[in-house]
C-alpha cells in the first residue's frame, strides 16, 4: 500500500525540468527568428529539411534524474503519494515525418524506454506511439537546431513482482495511460540525405489502474532525456 511508503520526494522539481528546457525554447526560437530574416536562408537549409520531403530517424537515449510517483485515491477521496527514484534510462526512439514547409515537420514517433528502481534488477518496458511536431531552423550551412512536441497513449509492460521495488507491487500489472515528450538540440548534414543529430529533453508516461483493494492508482514516470542518432531524407 501507498501508506508504508517513505514521504515524496525528487531529485528535481518538474516546476524546474520545465524552466530549464523552456528556457532552451527560447534560446532557440531567438536564434531561429534572427537567421529567418536573413538573405542566406534558403541556401543554409539541408536539402532533405525542404519542404515535401519525407523524413525517418532514430536515436538511442539516455535518461537521468529518474523517478516514478505513485498517488492512490480510496473511495474517500483520500489521496497519498510516494516517490521511487530509478536507475538511468535506456531506450530507442524510431520516427517518421513528412516537412510541410522548410521549418515544420509532422510525424510519428515510438519511444521504447526499459525503467528500473535503484532497488532492482529487472527493467520494465514502456512503449509510446506518439504524434509529434518538429520546427528545425538553418542557422549555418548544413546546420540546424529544432525543437520537438509529442503526446500520444503509453503502455506499461508488466514487472517481474520478486525483483521489482517493494513500492510498485501494486502496480506490478500492464497498465495503459498517456505520454509526453518535448526536446531541444541540433544537427549536422553530412550528406544532403544524412543528417547525425542530437538533442536534450524531458519524457513523461503516466499510468492508471487500481490495487488489490480496488482504490485508484496512478504511476508517473519522469526523466529527463539525452539522445544521439540520425536522420534520413527522401
Amino acid at each position: 500500500m501507498i501508506g508504508t511508503m517513505a514521504p515524496a520526494g525528487s531529485r528535481m522539481s518538474i516546476v524546474g525540468r520545465c524552466g530549464f528546457l523552456l528556457g532552451l525554447a527560447a534560446l532557440f526560437l531567438s536564434a531561429g527568428s534572427s537567421v529567418a530574416v536573413a538573405d542566406e536562408v534558403a541556401a543554409r537549409t539541408v536539402a532533405h529539411e525542404e519542404s515535401g520531403s519525407f523524413l525517418i530517424s532514430a536515436t538511442f537515449d539516455v535518461g537521468i534524474a529518474d523517478e516514478i510517483v505513485l498517488s492512490q485515491e480510496d473511495d474517500d477521496g483520500n489521496r497519498q503519494a510516494a516517490t521511487v527514484h530509478a536507475s538511468p534510462t535506456l531506450g530507442i526512439t524510431p520516427t517518421v515525418g513528412f516537412k510541410l514547409n522548410d521549418y515544420l515537420e509532422v510525424g510519428a514517433e515510438l519511444v521504447l524506454a526499459w525503467m528500473v528502481p535503484e532497488d532492482g534488477t529487472s527493467r520494465r518496458l514502456l512503449i509510446s506511439p506518439h504524434a509529434r511536431a518538429r520546427v528545425a531552423f538553418p542557422v549555418y550551412p548544413k546546420v540546424t537546431i529544432d525543437m520537438m512536441l509529442a503526446v500520444g497513449a503509453s503502455f506499461w509492460g508488466e514487472a517481474d513482482e520478486e525483483e521489482d521495488a517493494r513500492e510498485l507491487n501494486e502496480f506490478r500489472d500492464s497498465r495503459a495511460g498517456w505520454g509526453l515528450r518535448i526536446a531541444f538540440g541540433g544537427g549536422y548534414a553530412f550528406t544532403d540525405w544524412l543528417t547525425v543529430m542530437g538533442s536534450i529533453g524531458y519524457f513523461t508516461s503516466q499510468a492508471f489502474g487500481e490495487d488489490g483493494d480496488g482504490d485508484d492508482l496512478t504511476a508517473r514516470f519522469g526523466t529527463v532525456q539525452f539522445s544521439a542518432g540520425f536522420r534520413v531524407g527522401f
